[in-house]
């Protein structure tokens, strides 16, 4: 809970031992990235963005890239 009470959400990390402890922990950041016993984002190719505040979309990603796209369809009669 104080975790999450904040405006903002950009990355979070939880350091323990007990793994699923952990994810439990993951699962409840609201946070656009998350990492256990690790923080920073990852390599290129994985999302990443933030939650609340901190952004919306992803980068580095096909994700991203559609975020910022939009898909016309064009019909040619000719």
């Amino acid at each position: 809970r104080l975790a999450n009470d904040t405006r903002y959400g950009l990355t979070g990390s939880v350091w323990t031992q007990d793994e699923a402890l952990g994810r439990k922990i993951l699962d409840k950041l609201e946070v656009g990235v998350a990492g256990l016993n690790a923080h920073g984002i990852g390599p290129m190719g994985t999302p990443f963005g933030g939650a609340k505040e901190s952004g919306l979309g992803r980068i580095k990603t096909k994700e991203g890239i559609r975020a910022h796209t939009n898909v016309k369809m064009v019909r040619l009669h000719v």
